[in-house]
């Protein structure tokens, strides 16, 4: 597409383009927006180079921005991704492992210390937390969401699907991936829209920190036939789609057998993607109008912007769906931050970041203080010149199946490890790839003698993760996993 070209990467040469501005004290409170989308491959979108993705919003505000194209999740499933980038930290600092576990109170979220400094704290959509009562909001307003509000009771799709005299989809599988006649506003999502639009109205002189966060593209795979035809006969197989299967790991492995992937044809595969796609194209829609109503309530140029998601979606590749892998795929994010007064935008960075480093940034964005403890690393310094990020790398955990797993990665290598424990006694797992030469990830080097010392200084930097003093509470399986 036209906009890729424009893109240029950030080296040591050009740390010094972004043009700062300084003196934020004299600037008026800096409005952050979060927009969040669930289970987006961060290949699949138009500024990240997929030759088919129609997402004009998306790419927008990448040129309006920074495009980070080393982003990932710190735990590839929903719950405990959400509650890293609430609260700065990882999953075993936090000790919420699996999507049945709560955050609890004694852990500081960005809304909390945000709201100590007159901010006004919002969350419209989903977040999946976990617990009860205070447990629900972790300092945020909730408007409309997944908890006390329209879609915890299924108020929102009830009533639109009544009218409509239609049902969604709830089967996961790729296999019965489907085009309907009605329009998507009528899944949870499309109450996002009007709910924001209502709240930057009434929040034109209050600083705000607001999430607006989309459930899809998270599957069910279900796309209205406008979304799909844009993309019917265009959508190829992922080159990987095929990978040998002997080289995927117990955990995977377990995915598999559950939910049967290899079993998909060709024609399956595509035409999942074909709706996957569409999916994402309807939510790049939504997100132009929620930019057109910041820009309409005089609000966008005093607004930090940032798109991401909780975790990719493997939508094929590897012969995998779904997340719970460290594949670029699943473990891999979309990560645009954008404020043109603040900083130059048109600039893709190749710094290592994910949503652990959101709670940093934007308290050195906004000029708060940062709470102590934090895990997560500000990216304020790369995106104002000052460092070139080129030394960073980040972690991600995983725990599905009760096995537990550990990745570290910086701009040239990826490493991760899944270690035995009580259910699954097997040798320990070691993958390591050349992020630069093998960015589909199709050979592991892990044994090759000559890169000793590169899996050396990944188990190093790997050595604070401690999986034997882990008890999960698996809410999938309803089994408790101790590991040794």
């Amino acid at each position: 597409m036209e906009t890729k070209m424009l893109f240029k990467p950030i080296t040591l040469g050009f740390v010094f383009t972004f043009g700062f501005q300084l003196n934020l004290a004299a600037q008026k409170p800096l409005n952050i927006l979060i927009i969040q989308t669930d289970e987006h491959n961060p290949r699949m979108f138009g500024a990240a180079g997929d030759p088919f993705a129609i997402t004009p919003n998306m790419d927008k505000l990448a040129r309006q921005g920074v495009l980070f194209s080393n982003a990932y999740s710190q735990n590839p499933i929903s719950v405990p991704s959400r509650m890293s980038m609430l609260t700065g930290k990882y999953s075993q600092t936090i000790k919420v492992y699996g999507n049945g576990d709560p955050l609890t109170m004694n852990f500081t979220t960005f809304a909390d210390q945000f709201n100590k400094n007159g901010y006004r704290s919002a969350i419209i959509g989903k977040m999946h937390f976990k617990g009860k009562g205070d447990e629900q909001l972790h300092g945020f307003e909730r408007p409309f969401g997944d908890s006390g509000s329209e879609i915890i009771s299924g108020n929102w799709e009830k009533k639109q699907l009544d009218k409509l005299g239609q049902t969604l989809l709830s089967d996961r599988s790729p296999k019965l991936a489907r085009v309907n006649d009605f329009p998507m506003e009528v899944h949870k999502d499309g109450g996002i829209v009007p709910y924001t639009k209502t709240f930057l109205s009434k929040n034109k002189e209050n600083p705000f920190i607001l999430i607006c966060s989309f459930t899809r593209p998270h599957f069910p795979f279900e796309a209205s036939d406008k979304y799909y035809e844009m993309y019917k006969g265009r959508v190829k197989l992922p080159i990987d789609f095929d990978s040998d299967k002997k080289n995927w790991s117990v955990s995977s492995q377990m995915e598999n057998s559950k939910y049967k992937f290899d079993q998909l044809t060709k024609e399956e595969i595509i035409h999942a993607r074909e709706v996957y796609y569409g999916m994402i194209t309807w939510v790049d829609d939504q997100i132009g109008l929620i930019l057109d109503e910041l820009d309409r309530q005089g609000l966008k140029e005093n607004t930090l912007i940032i798109y991401t998601a909780d975790h990719g979606e493997m939508a094929g590749e590897h012969c995998l769906w779904y997340k719970n892998t460290f594949y670029e795929g699943s473990a891999g994010i979309p990560f645009i931050i954008s404020c043109p007064k603040l900083f130059r935008g048109n600039q893709i960075s190749k710094s290592v970041t994910g949503n652990i480093d959101i709670f940093p940034t934007i308290c050195d964005a906004a000029g708060i203080q940062k709470p102590d403890g934090l895990e997560g690393k500000s990216l304020w310094p790369v995106l104002t010149g000052k460092e070139s990020g080129n030394d960073r790398y980040i972690f991600s955990e995983n725990y599905r199946g009760g096995i537990p797993g550990c990745m570290v990665c910086d701009q040239n290598w990826k490493y991760f490890v899944y270690q035995p424990c009580e259910k699954n006694m097997f040798t320990k797992e070691v993958f390591l790839y050349d992020m630069i030469n093998d960015p589909n990830e199709m050979q592991n080097l892990a044994n090759h003698a000559e890169l000793k010392s590169v899996v050396e200084n990944m188990e190093k930097r790997m050595s604070w993760w401690k999986p034997g003093k882990i008890i999960i509470n698996d809410n999938e399986t309803s089994a408790i996993y101790r590991f040794p």
